[in-house]
């Protein structure tokens, strides 16, 4: 089926007709319907059905109008079935050109935290089992960390090393810092848990990322909520920091100044602090790929292993700011206390 005859198709259960169809991305259209410009977005997620229509209640329950818009079908449905996708069609939002480079968060950050404090149910925990599952992560820290020596030491068994190799013999450090202060935070986590014995839930988006987010006149729109769950609010935190922070051009005084501007709209328990540094500071993933190269050298070129070793380098480099500016604020609340 063509894509005309397929958007027109999707298109009919909304009483929309296309004139015009740009393909943006392998998933979304640009599409004239006489009038107005709207978006077709195709996802594999089945789990839209139930998740799009809590989204949209709490959006209307809580006035969230950052919470991009979407359109309802002809029988009052948010989403159109395929046979192996769903489809879902949003306003074409203009977005506001962009003066400041790097782009400035904060309107987002002020956004998100409005929507996490709103959405907000705090739940008592059962926090018995808790204490042998953080002593279980701190081993698996040591156990990565213990992996990791072993191939560094291997490569330095090496009459010569390879770019790559050299590169992660010089990462040695960092990520010794990296699992010193892994532990360190599940121990703060625990200790913080002991204390309060209380979780909070907000609704998250899921997928936190810049190309998520526009700036637009009428302020900040957030997009694609296919994600979206009730959950830890600090985990949209922590995976917006994770997909900015692999860049070389990221200020990281605007780092802090994000979340610092969060806090103005909602303020952090120390176990969420916590519950940041930890998710940031992970290495399953880093793990991984070096087992990549050791195994399967052949996978990448090894200018391209050298470009994400690198890519890892400097996000480790934020990802150690932030925990240490997180750790200077739980100091700095507990002085208060005192």
């Amino acid at each position: 089926m063509s894509i005309l005859n397929k958007v027109k198709n999707i298109l009919h259960h909304y009483d929309l007709y296309p004139f015009q169809i740009e393909k943006m991305t392998g998933k979304t259209a640009k599409v004239f319907t006489g009038n107005q410009y709207v978006v077709v977005k195709k996802s594999r997620n089945q789990n839209i059905h139930y998740t799009f229509p809590h989204v949209y209640r709490l959006a209307s329950e809580h006035q969230l109008t950052s919470i991009s818009p979407l359109f309802v079908t002809k029988q009052r449905s948010l989403i159109v079935p395929g046979k192996s996708h769903f489809y879902y069609v949003m306003p074409w939002i203009k977005e506001k050109i962009k003066e400041d480079y790097p782009p400035s968060y904060l309107p987002l950050f002020k956004e998100m935290a409005n929507i996490h404090r709103k959405t907000n149910v705090e739940r008592k925990m059962d926090i018995q089992h808790l204490e042998g599952w953080v002593t279980k992560q701190k081993q698996r820290v040591k156990n990565n960390f213990h992996r990791f020596e072993r191939w560094i030491s291997s490569f330095e068994a090496k009459h010569f090393m390879s770019p790559g190799e050299l590169l992660l013999c010089y990462l040695y450090a960092p990520i010794r810092e990296v699992c010193k202060q892994l532990e360190y935070w599940y121990d703060e986590w625990w200790r913080a848990m002991e204390e309060t014995k209380m979780i909070r839930y907000s609704l998250c988006h899921g997928q936190l990322a810049p190309s998520h987010y526009l700036e637009t006149e009428r302020g900040p729109i957030i997009l694609n909520w296919e994600m979206a769950h009730m959950g830890e609010a600090v985990k949209d935190i922590a995976q917006f920091y994770y997909n900015i922070c692999q860049y070389s051009d990221i200020k990281q005084d605007n780092l802090i100044e994000n979340l610092n501007t969060y806090e103005q709209y909602r303020s952090l328990l120390q176990s969420e602090y916590a519950s940041i540094a930890i998710q940031i500071l992970q290495l399953n993933t880093f793990i991984k790929k070096v087992h990549l190269f050791v195994e399967n050298r052949p996978l990448h070129s090894e200018v391209d292993w050298v470009r994400q070793f690198e890519r890892f380098q400097i996000y480790m480099n934020h990802a150690l700011y932030i925990q240490n500016e997180l750790k200077n604020r739980g100091l700095e609340e507990e002085l208060g206390e005192g």
